[in-house]
Formats: structure tokens, C-alpha cells, sequence
């Protein structure tokens, strides 16, 4: 019972908007909403929203596709299908795109909170000014990533007459999206390894855990580049690449889904910051004046 209670403490949730009517910045007697917002609550959201997308690809294509695994495009390139086959099918192909976007609303909530936080570590020098600008690249990265994915459900590797051409076509932006789980996952342990958030068991944990993920995404994109291209580096559906890739393409799945959501949840999420946002209604040249003079920032519409 104690555990249950305790994994419900840190259920992924948003704290609902409350109306006070004093604020921390200073704004004293004016009505804000307040909001408070965790990052990694919301990266537990996305990955829950992620997983539900792939439950419902996997059931739709499963017992309603019209389609035999062994003789899709992917299979005949690879030698296996990969996760793609649940996205590419009617009618998992009417329900897919959708649910996309609305992964789409928590997983960019999490970048955009997270670069924020890393700005406010570096201007209270916790963060490195290499660092944020590093974390600041790798959040556009990432931003722009997701939104290039949809692509995949708009170009099916069986649009075109030519399969690489047409898998290609289909494959690059999850080629593209697969970096960015990567420095998504370096940014985070970056994060808090230098915030001293890790003790000394976390901190090889998440070392090997990285590395671990480097190696695979370096062999997934190598593989995907490899299969586009036609295959100049080796024959993509040989046995010895159907059964290496194959096994590597499960490993990638693992470190990119579930050890990451599961690392957020267990051992981030306890200890990491929240924010709290004020939103009051109040002439600019008034609440700018009861700003403190540093270590603040405010976005002006």
C-alpha cells in the first residue's frame, strides 16, 4: 500500500491553474494564475503517450492490416520489419498521425521547460555557459526533429514504383528523430551530473547508459543510412545484417523508450526542480520595474 501511495505522489500530472492574489514577483494584490510545472513530468507523459501510439499501431495493424509482414518494402530491404510496419497501414494510418501530434504537445512542453530550467542553472552558475549553449543547440535540434517525423506518416515506403527511393523517402526523418533521442538522453545526465543530482552509483549507471546508447545509435543510423542508400557499405537483407540488425534494432528500442522513461520516473523525476509561473495581468513598464535585477527572465508577447 506504501508503494502504490508513493508511485501515485509521483504520477505524471500538471498541478491545475489556482487564482492568488499575491505574487513572488512582487505584484502584490494583483489576480495570478499560478502554474507549476516539472519537466520531467512531462517527458513521463510523452513517453505514456508514446506508448499508448505504438499499443494502438501494433493492434490496428495486427488484426485489421491488409498487409503480410514478409512482404513489405522495409522487410524486403532489411531482411525484417522494423517498428515502421504499425504506422503504415490502414487503418492504424487514420489513427497514428493524430495521436502523434498530441505526443507531440508534452514531449516539445519537455524540451522547451528544460531548456528553460538549464538557462536559469547557468545564469545561477550551476551550468556552464558551454553547456546551456550546448543544451540550447540541442533543443532546437530536438524540436525540429519531431516535427519533421510526421513526414513518416505522410510518405509510405510504397508510394513510389522504386522501393529505396520510396523507403528513403519514408525512413530519413525517423533516421533524423533517432539523433535526437540520443542528445535528448546526453543533455539530460549532462544536466544532472552537473547540477549534483546523481550520486556517485547514478552517475556510472547513466555513463554506461550513454555510452551504451551512442554505440547503438551510432550502428542504427549507420544501418538506416546504409539500407536508404542501397546499401554501398553491405547487403541490407543478407543473413549476417537481417540477423545482426535485427537484434540491434530490439537493443535501440530498449535504450531509446523504456530505460529513459523508466530513469525519469524511478530516479529524476523525485529529486528534480518544478516550476512555478505566475501569470499576472499588469502594464509591462509596472512589472518589469519589481523584476529582480538579475537571474530572471520573462518572455514579452
Amino acid at each position: 500500500a506504501g508503494y502504490i501511495r508513493s508511485a501515485w505522489h509521483y504520477a505524471p500530472r500538471l498541478a491545475m491553474p489556482s487564482m492568488e492574489s499575491s505574487s513572488a514577483s512582487g505584484m502584490s494584490g494583483q489576480p495570478h494564475t499560478q502554474l507549476v510545472v516539472s519537466p520531467e513530468r512531462l517527458r513521463v507523459i510523452a513517453y505514456v503517450c508514446f506508448s499508448m501510439l505504438v499499443a494502438v499501431g501494433v493492434v490496428l495493424t495486427t488484426l485489421f492490416a491488409d498487409v503480410v509482414p514478409e512482404e513489405t518494402v522495409i522487410y524486403s530491404v532489411y531482411g525484417y520489419n522494423n517498428i515502421c510496419i504499425n504506422f503504415d497501414y490502414p487503418p492504424a494510418t487514420y489513427v497514428v498521425p493524430t495521436m502523434w501530434c498530441v505526443f507531440l504537445v508534452p514531449w516539445i512542453g519537455y524540451i522547451l521547460t528544460f531548456w528553460l530550467r538549464a538557462g536559469v542553472r547557468r545564469d545561477e552558475g550551476r551550468l556552464s555557459a558551454l553547456a546551456y549553449r550546448a543544451m540550447s543547440v540541442f533543443s532546437f535540434f530536438e524540436v525540429a526533429c519531431a516535427l519533421y517525423f510526421i513526414q513518416v506518416f505522410v510518405s509510405k515506403p510504397y508510394d513510389s514504383s522504386d522501393p529505396i527511393f520510396g523507403l528513403a523517402m519514408h525512413q530519413h526523418p525517423f533516421t533524423i528523430f533517432i539523433v535526437s533521442i540520443f542528445t535528448m538522453s546526453l543533455k539530460c545526465v549532462w544536466y544532472f551530473w552537473s547540477t549534483g543530482k546523481l550520486n556517485a552509483t547514478q552517475k556510472v549507471t547513466h555513463f554506461v547508459f550513454i555510452v551504451l546508447l551512442f554505440g547503438m545509435t551510432l550502428a542504427k543510423v549507420t544501418t538506416e543510412i546504409n539500407a536508404i542508400t542501397g546499401g554501398p557499405l553491405w547487403v541490407p537483407n543478407s543473413p549476417t545484417a537481417t540477423a545482426v540488425g535485427g537484434l540491434a534494432d530490439k537493443f535501440w528500442t530498449v535504450l531509446a523508450t523504456i530505460v529513459p522513461a523508466l530513469v525519469t520516473y524511478f530516479v529524476e523525476l523525485p529529486g528534480a526542480d518544478a516550476f512555478h509561473i505566475s501569470l499576472v495581468l499588469a502594464p509591462s513598464g509596472e512589472y518589469t520595474s519589481r523584476l529582480p535585477l538579475s537571474k530572471s527572465r520573462e518572455v514579452l508577447a
